[in-house]
């Protein structure tokens, strides 16, 4: 406990320097760690509950977790270059693409091989299960090169995607605040989150208890009134 306590130090803002507890399992929990509802377990610099890995990904599992991304977009990748040479292969066996056509409404004649819209529309119709094959996995490997590449932006800025939808409250709590201590008589009611946050939060993908809207404004209400059990209250949702 002692080493996760100096390797991931408590930064006095989203986590408390005091030790905390957790409320569910009873242990320690350290700076950066967070207690996961799914496996009903405390992890140790939480990034997400991986439904594919059937795992938390934290501090001990974070390569691991990298790997699988890359191997997965590697084979992916794989894929649409075995599944095209195939049609490839296909189109020019059968001389597709050195044969002379003529598009409608055009004098023009092109080959196979200099219209990729021509080949495009003979594999749909002739090889529909090629063409979709190759769509499937085109599209699955541009979305985990996307996650590949936002989880290596979270390992260069040293921070976990729960830690990021962390500090976005946080920042949210604080404008609140500033506005609550602004003008507090005419401060508008907070907007209803936007379909991607209510999307999160339904889903939960950080395996992570949230405190409600509502009661976080209350404690907010309550830290701008000075009142110390709202900062005590702040602290323990936050850590």
């Amino acid at each position: 406990m002692g080493a996760v306590q100096r390797a991931f130090p408590a930064d006095g803002v989203l986590y408390a320097i005091d030790l905390k507890h957790c409320d569910t399992c009873g242990g320690p929990r350290p700076a950066r760690s967070k207690h996961c509802r799914v496996c009903n377990r405390c992890v140790s610099r939480l990034d997400h509950h991986c439904g594919w890995m059937n795992n938390c990904v934290g501090e001990r599992n974070l390569r691991f977790f990298l790997g699988f991304l890359l191997s997965h977009v590697v084979l992916c990748t794989y894929g649409v270059v075995l599944v095209s040479s195939m049609a490839w292969g296909e189109l020019a066996s059968r001389g597709v693409l050195d044969a002379t056509f003529r598009p409608r409404g055009s004098e023009a004649a092109v080959t196979g091989r200099d219209s990729w819209r021509l080949l495009a529309q003979w594999t749909l119709v002739y090889y529909p299960m090629l063409a979709a094959l190759v769509l499937f996995l085109a599209i699955i490997a541009a979305a985990l090169v996307a996650f590949l590449g936002y989880h290596l932006y979270l390992v260069y800025r040293n921070t976990t995607t729960a830690e990021t939808f962390k500090w976005q409250d946080w920042v949210s709590e604080q404008t609140y605040a500033a506005q609550q201590r602004a003008v507090p008589a005419q401060v508008p009611p907070a907007p209803p989150p936007g379909a991607v946050e209510r999307v999160l939060r339904v889903v939960d993908c950080c395996g992570v208890g949230r405190v409600s809207r509502a009661r976080r404004r209350d404690v907010v209400n309550a830290r701008v009134r000075g009142s110390p059990e709202a900062c005590d209250a702040s602290h323990h949702h936050g850590a």
